[in-house]
């Protein structure tokens, strides 16, 4: 996929999750210009923002980016190593400690103060990339 088809994509998508359910299937065809490839890139992100559900919890107020040591828990998490630390916040590894399921994954907690506007559209676009990778190595 080209960047310039991306960026229509994104754009489609960002508009689309605001849609109410009911409105997004012709809002994307719309949108897309019946663009059938398109159209099933849109609604597989939408999909995929669905499914995820509560899969982005809220953390306690008082803890910041960076706040917290190996072995401390984030909900059903525990921190095993610190990955980086950025701009947006600071990443860990983690594994799922209520037997759920079994994985290790990566855990960003965005820095306090970040969590509205351009930067929460930003950090969701990023979760959706993400959570539309599969590959051995991540």
């Amino acid at each position: 996929m080209t960047s310039t088809r991306w960026q229509r994509v994104k754009a489609i998508f960002d508009e689309a999750r605001e849609k109410p359910a009911a409105e997004r299937a012709a809002f994307i065809a719309a949108e897309a210009k019946g663009d059938a490839e398109m159209i099933a890139e849109v609604e597989s992100l939408v999909t995929s923002l669905e499914r995820a559900g509560s899969f982005i919890e809220e953390i306690p107020a008082a803890a910041e980016a960076g706040d917290y040591e190996i072995g401390a828990n984030i909900g059903p998490y525990r921190i095993v190593q610190t990955i980086g630390a950025g701009g947006m916040g600071t990443v860990y590894q983690a594994v799922r400690v209520d037997d759920l399921y079994r994985k290790l994954v990566a855990l960003k907690v965005v820095r306090k103060g970040l969590g509205g506007g351009v930067a929460r559209r930003r950090f969701d676009t990023e979760r959706q990339i993400l959570a539309h990778l599969d590959h051995p190595s991540i």
